[in-house]
């Protein structure tokens, strides 16, 4: 499996076919994983010699929340951290097999961390890592170097089909002489100190238009204005959206 087609960030090497499963801490009666690439690149005759554990989800919750705005897919991964999973571990080198009982905040934690005893860990002992929220506010905290004219800083998930269109329309606003970049905020000195999800992500844009004009742009790909607003006055903040410098 090429390295553009698992998620970075995380020590078990997970598709991006999980996307939605991450987004939403919501792995599914049959989701197996593997904790060695080579059970994704290899023959299976080959890679078991290779692999050493996977897991198979054999029972999961239905959640009561469904998703929609980013807001609301945030407050459906909260709901779900915390929600009772089964699943079977196997160790393929000596090929034993346990039933665990754990949730999906556990099953996350082992995949983020590699660490097979997070399944059997306390729930509470393990905090539910912050969104891209936590750092939306703390984007001029980012030091990295303007490459050209003006630069914007958008903070994202690498899990969002929501972020990943927006993602999208900015570029295509921008056009094709702007440079996009992604960060992995956990790798980011500004914000080592937060514990955040593996999959939070700072994306740069950059440009050689003004600043002025990148925000009317970027206005154009971005901005829905309500069907319910009380007045004509423009509504649109840039900061809502990230920071411009």
């Amino acid at each position: 499996m090429d390295a553009n087609k698992r998620f970075k960030g995380f020590n078990w090497p997970v598709p991006h076919a999980f996307s939605s499963a991450l987004a939403k801490c919501k792995f599914e009666l049959g989701d197996v994983f593997y904790s060695d690439i080579a059970a994704y690149t290899m023959p299976w005759g080959e890679a078991i010699h290779r692999a050493h554990y996977s897991i198979t989800i054999t029972k999961s919750t239905q959640s009561t929340v469904e998703p929609g705005t980013s807001a609301n897919n945030d407050k459906v991964f909260e709901v779900n951290w915390s929600t009772k999973l089964e699943l079977e571990l196997r160790n393929h080198q000596d090929n034993s097999l346990s039933e665990i009982k754990t949730t999906q905040g556990n099953l996350y934690y082992t995949l983020w961390k590699g660490d097979i005893p997070l399944l059997l860990e306390a729930p509470d002992k393990l905090s539910m890592p912050m969104t891209h929220l936590a750092i939306k506010r703390k984007l001029q905290n980012f030091d990295v170097p303007k490459e050209r004219t003006s630069q914007f800083l958008l903070a994202s998930d690498a899990t969002s089909s929501l972020f990943k269109e927006k993602i999208r329309k900015i570029e295509e606003a921008l056009g094709g002489d702007s440079q996009t970049k992604v960060y992995l905020a956990n790798e980011l000195p500004a914000f080592k100190n937060l514990n955040l999800l593996p999959t939070v992500e700072v994306v740069t844009f950059d440009t050689e238009l003004p600043p002025q004009e990148v925000e009317v742009r970027i206005k154009g790909a971005v901005y829905i204005p309500s069907a319910n607003r009380q007045s004509n006055e423009d509504q649109f903040s840039l900061k809502a959206h990230g920071i411009l410098r």
